[in-house]
């Protein structure tokens, strides 16, 4: 996700709310959350780890909210359910993401570099610096490191409740800091440790 993707959402947001009766506060009130949401989360993109650390809280915090007064905006039948359902779902993976972002900075069991070593044969002190991966991710880099070839099921089955679509965008993570390589299209995709 990046700074494009966040400002499609907040206007997607602002169409579905177009729809809600011109008097009713709710319409307001999730356009005001998604902008607070929208700006604290280009300052998670954009800015140094203190600011960084409060703004996830904050857009931690707002999701929860935008996602109660869906709910109340869906029980209105203002619009179609299935329609505030996609764009709660999208705030969803945001904050599932952002949860993550926190939950890796109060983990008191946080190390500033983490390391994970290739092969054990192939040891030759090569380390991959895992500081900029949430738990999640580097769980994913234990997995690749322990076996010859991951697909996105194998993942799905170790982290139960994790969506395909974050496991893929986790992997594209690892790809994007060259930790793994995709090999394959389609369903024989997988995914191996960088050099192996």
């Amino acid at each position: 996700m990046n700074k494009k993707y966040f400002i499609e959402l907040t206007n997607d947001l602002y169409r579905l709310t177009f729809l809600f009766p011109k008097e009713e506060a709710i319409r307001f009130k999730l356009r005001e959350l998604a902008d607070e949401v929208l700006s604290d989360l280009i300052i998670i993109l954009d800015e140094e780890d203190e600011e960084r650390n409060k703004a996830a809280l904050r857009v931690e915090r707002n999701i929860k909210i935008l996602e109660s007064f869906l709910e109340i905006a869906k029980s209105q039948d203002w619009v179609e359910k299935e329609k505030i359902d996609e764009v709660g779902e999208r705030y969803g993976v945001i904050k599932e993401e952002v949860e993550n972002f926190n939950d890796y900075y109060k983990s008191s069991s946080f190390e500033k570099e983490p390391v994970v070593r290739d092969k054990e044969e192939e040891v030759e002190k090569k380390k991959i610096d895992l500081s900029s991966l949430n738990k999640r991710q580097k769980k994913i880099v234990d997995l690749l490191s322990k076996m010859e070839k991951v697909q996105v099921k194998d993942v799905e089955e170790v982290m139960k409740g994790v969506t395909k679509r974050t496991i893929r965008r986790d992997f594209d993570k690892l790809l994007k800091e060259e930790i793994a390589q995709r090999v394959g299209k389609g369903s024989t995709t997988y995914y191996k440790m960088m050099g192996q």
